[in-house]
């Protein structure tokens, strides 16, 4: 039992010290469908559902990598949806400004 209570700390910790979804599609500035608004949820929701086992999927970095991946998006998915929510009126404007540029 304390083993098991060992292993969740450090997939916890691991999912802190590698930030969420939306930390790293927004700071990259790079998203799936060109537009940052809830890109972290998106990447998340993709990851999940294993978009990139079906062919022509335009994430395609791999279906092992989602299955790897996937309990980590689980735990990231409620986070993310929130920051994604409270960077909204920046995302937004960020679509805006790229449209007309």
């Amino acid at each position: 039992m304390r083993r098991i209570g060992g292993m969740l700390r450090l997939v916890g910790l691991v999912a802190l010290l590698n930030g969420c979804a939306t930390t790293l599609t927004t700071a990259s500035g790079v998203a799936p469908e060109g537009h940052l608004m809830y890109a972290g949820t998106r990447l998340n929701s993709s990851i999940i559902s294993q978009a990139s086992c079906e062919s022509g999927a335009p994430d395609n970095h791999g279906c092992a990598y989602d299955k790897a991946l996937a309990p980590l998006s689980v735990v990231d998915f409620l986070p993310s949806l929130l920051l994604d929510t409270l960077l909204l009126p920046f995302t937004a404007l960020h679509a805006l400004l790229q449209a007309d540029g």
